[in-house]
């Protein structure tokens, strides 16, 4: 009954959202059309006035003015009780998320389908190992599955339109277009933008973005940007992830900013259903550089320690600093 995409003012503005629903299934039943400002105007706008007549719904008179004019909205949901959301699920690790996520959601997990969902329609071809290049470029070799790590198992090559590349992709990868090519100059630094989503209490939603910068395959550092700095996702993904975040207490998208068209969006190498494990050791810094497990790390002033595999924990820095 109710629609998360209502609003309202004027004389039902306190009013819970199944109400009004109620009330403008009410006026269309009755011959009207649906018009929220009638009730905004007067609340209880009777149909020769483009709302409707209490007397003839199913609640009755009585009822509708107990409800509508005195405000009793208890007895509104004892005549209609509110549907419970099932509880979200909330994972921290890759691992967890894929053993117990929805069945229909493991889609995420797929980079092959994340290409074709979000990447093809504009442009940037992917393939499996048995397909021929369908145009001349550079191309990485990426699992269809991997939930260890983004960068492992990938390997970059030039190929040329019509190239059969299956001595260049392992079985069980795929090769898609290297937007990190497109995207930088000179190639030796790659960006990766990094962004955890969340829907607040009035189903907005709610992000927290970060830019990694990778040299040679290999990580360098996490550093906080304004929302919108190195472009917009697309709003075909947006939508995607607004319905995954229904269902899951964070989404995490990580992206290449390219050009198309001549306007900067962000475009998805992977999505997870957790946050981003990083973020929570910024605190209030502005930048994290990890610390590997062979490095050093008494010489930094300030350390997050972390649970990664082949790193010991943070460096942290500070504008201050």
């Amino acid at each position: 009954m109710t629609n998360k995409e209502l609003s309202y003012a004027g004389a039902i503005a306190h009013f819970p959202e199944e109400v009004v629903e109620w009330m403008l299934q009410q006026q269309e039943i009755q011959g009207n059309k649906r018009d929220i400002s009638v009730f905004e105007f007067f609340k209880c706008s009777p149909r020769d006035l483009g709302g409707f007549d209490w007397q003839n719904t199913s609640l009755g008179r009585n009822t509708c003015r107990k409800i509508i004019y005195e405000g009793n909205f208890k007895l509104f949901f004892e005549k209609f009780p509110r549907q419970q959301k099932p509880a979200k699920l909330s994972f921290k690790t890759d691992e967890d998320a894929w053993a117990s996520c929805h069945k229909n959601d493991k889609w995420v997990f797929n980079k092959y389908e994340v290409a074709q969902r979000f990447l093809a329609p504009y442009g940037f071809d992917s393939g499996l190992r048995e397909e021929p290049i369908k145009k001349t470029g550079n191309y990485i070799s990426r699992p269809i599955y991997n939930l260890s790590g983004m960068s492992l198992g990938v390997e970059r090559f030039m190929a040329i339109k019509g190239d059969n590349v299956e001595h260049k992709v392992p079985l069980g990868h795929f090769w898609v277009e290297r937007l990190f090519a497109i995207l930088c100059a000179p190639f030796d630094c790659d960006k990766i933008i990094s962004i955890d989503y969340h829907l607040d209490a009035n189903s907005v939603l709610q992000t927290d973005t970060v830019k990694g910068s990778l040299k040679n395959d290999s990580f360098i550092c996490w550093g906080r940007i304004a929302e919108g700095e190195e472009g917009q996702p697309t709003s075909l993904l947006i939508n995607q992830i607004t319905d995954l975040c229904e269902r899951y207490e964070y989404v995490n998208a990580e992206f290449v900013s390219c050009l198309v068209g001549g306007k900067k969006y962000l475009f998805p190498i992977e999505i997870h259903l957790r946050p981003n494990p990083d973020l929570k050791h910024f605190g209030g810094s502005d930048s994290i550089r990890p610390i590997w497990i062979d490095e050093d790390e008494t010489f930094v002033s300030d350390y997050a320690k972390s649970n990664g595999k082949s790193r010991i924990g943070f460096a942290v820095k500070n504008k201050t600093t």
